[in-house]
């Protein structure tokens, strides 16, 4: 699929409840991939943060927290989660800025990696 702002702005709306559909099955896996990231991303982040072993960047350095959260993880022998936070950036990266992607690249089976690998590092930082 070549990028399509319009599509994009409809899985926002639907997300959002503010559209009840319908959005192209590619659209709406690239945006589940997309928050599967973010929700294990985030909760890790804060898990960490919380706990006083993690410091954030400044606010316009945020961008390396990715990297430098996979490297604390990395350094602290907690490989599992680094390489599933790696994976997981990969995919959203892929999902969120590669519309020349061919969409028949399995996004279906990177919806269910996506989804086991957030699932696991919540669960394993509770």
């Amino acid at each position: 699929m070549v990028f399509d702002g319009n599509e994009s702005l409809r899985v926002a709306q639907f997300l959002g409840g503010k559209i009840n559909g319908p959005c192209t099955p590619e659209s709406v896996q690239r945006a589940a991939i997309s928050r599967a990231y973010f929700a294990a991303f985030v909760h890790a982040l804060y898990y960490e943060v919380d706990r006083g072993r993690f410091q954030r960047s400044p606010l316009d350095e945020r961008g390396k927290d990715h990297g430098l959260l996979r490297k604390h993880f990395r350094d602290k022998r907690k490989h599992e989660i680094a390489s599933e936070l790696k994976e997981l950036h990969k995919w959203r990266k892929i999902c969120d800025y590669d519309y020349y992607t061919d969409p028949s690249m399995l996004l279906s089976i990177a919806l269910d990696a996506s989804l086991k690998n957030a699932k696991s590092i919540i669960d394993s930082l509770k």
